[in-house]
């Protein structure tokens, strides 16, 4: 849920990004800075301003890391099947086993 003007404006520049991306082909290596500072400035606003004030930083890391796992093994996403990528990524790899290799 979307509860501050920043995080509406940063969400916004991240969709517009990704769809220039995937619309002309501009490679990922142009793209890769201006996500990355889109991406931190969502985490400032979801996890570090939306939870402080922070009494240490232990407090704050252990924030991040429970962001970092819920990026990675709960969000569910579309594209790849309505699956979280950790289960997509083992997925993927599991498929590579199967195909038989040429020596």
């Amino acid at each position: 849920m979307l509860t501050t003007a920043d995080e509406l404006f940063f969400r916004y520049i991240y969709f517009i990004i990704m769809n220039k991306f995937n619309l002309s082909g501009i490679s990922k290596s142009k793209l890769s800075e201006p996500l990355r500072v889109c991406r931190k400035l969502l985490y400032k606003v979801e996890v570090i301003h939306r939870s402080g004030p922070w009494k240490s930083f232990d407090a704050v890391e252990f924030a991040t890391l429970r962001c970092v796992d819920w990026y990675n093994h709960r969000r569910i996403l579309e594209p790849i099947g309505n699956m979280p990528p950790a289960e997509a990524e083992k997925l993927y790899y599991a498929a590579l086993d199967k195909i038989p290799r040429v020596a």
